[in-house]
Parts: C-alpha cells; sequence; structure tokens
C-alpha cells in the first residue's frame, strides 16, 4: 500500500489519519478488525475503500511512518496510562521515542493534560481510550496526532507486530 493514502489533514476527522482523504480514520477500519470483522464485511459497509485497507497491520504501519514523516525527529509516542508500560520497548525497537505518561506525568490526569502535554512536545498519543477522539473534535487545534488500540486485546505481546510492523 502506498503510505500517500493514508492522509492527514487537520480539517479532516480532527487530523486522524483517514484513508485516501476521506472521513473514514485508519483507527476505524483497524479497530473493526480488531473486533473480528472480516474484509468482505468491512468492504460491504464502506464499498468505496479497497480491500487492501482492510490490512490492519499496514494501515497503523502506514499511519505511524505519515506521523514520522510529519516530524524532523522521527516518531515520538506518548503511551496512555491504559496501557502497559511495556510497550515502550515496542517502539524503541523501532528506534523511536516513547515514554509512559507515568514517567512524565501525573497519573492521575486528565485527557486533556495528557492532549496538552503531548502537542506541547511533539508525541503521539498511543491509547486505549476510546474519549481522545471525543476530545480533539470539540477542541480548536487538530494536534496532537492520537492512536487508539481498539478491542480487547492490549499486549504489546500480542499486539505489537500488529501496530509496528505488520
Amino acid at each position: 500500500m502506498a503510505i500517500d493514502r493514508i492522509t492527514i489533514d487537520p480539517k479532516v476527522m480532527g487530523g486522524k489519519p483517514c484513508i485516501r482523504g476521506m472521513r473514514v480514520t485508519v483507527g476505524t477500519i483497524v479497530g473493526m478488525l480488531a473486533e473480528g470483522h472480516t474484509t468482505a464485511q468491512i468492504l460491504g459497509l464502506y464499498p468505496y475503500l479497497e480491500a487492501e485497507y482492510c490490512s490492519s497491520s499496514l494501515l497503523c504501519r502506514a499511519a505511524l511512518r505519515r506521523a514520522r514523516d510529519r516530524t524532523e525527529t522521527g516518531v515520538k509516542i506518548l503511551i496512555d496510562m491504559n496501557l502497559s508500560p511495556s510497550w515502550i520497548l515496542v517502539f524503541r525497537e523501532q528506534n523511536w521515542e516513547a515514554h509512559h505518561w507515568s514517567s512524565v506525568g501525573n497519573p492521575a490526569a486528565t485527557d486533556g493534560e495528557i492532549l496538552d502535554w503531548a502537542k506541547k512536545n511533539g508525541y503521539v498519543v498511543f491509547t486505549h481510550d476510546l474519549d481522545f477522539g471525543a476530545l480533539l473534535a470539540s477542541r480548536p487545534h487538530p494536534a496532537p496526532s492520537v492512536i487508539q488500540l481498539r478491542g480487547q486485546e492490549t499486549s504489546p505481546t500480542k499486539m505489537g507486530s500488529v501496530v509496528v510492523l505488520g
């Protein structure tokens, strides 16, 4: 899949990575795959997509590469409290800077405080929290980017390759 098919536009879906500039986010398709939807089911719901968009590993990798391409220093990941700090190792194996929120901020911080810190410091938030999308949509600025791990499985051992490598 060409990475240019994953677009990030602050004026579309709050700057979330989208497929071909449409209002279908990468997170939506990855979430459906994580919940067990088949490619055929997804294409039935989104007939204007192509089958190649139904590979969660390709979508995640493309979204992360697009995020990295937008920064001079590479991908900087801020892992939310609802995910294990062991995700740090997964991202650092890719030579990406990664920090768990517990090491940089108050573990009881609000979602808004986490987003503000990530924006100020140039990080992408990696979370299992569904509230970040709504919060970003209600804000006047499109940053930071948020990658949402959806579904019940959040173990870096089981999901790490899906998120970073494919």
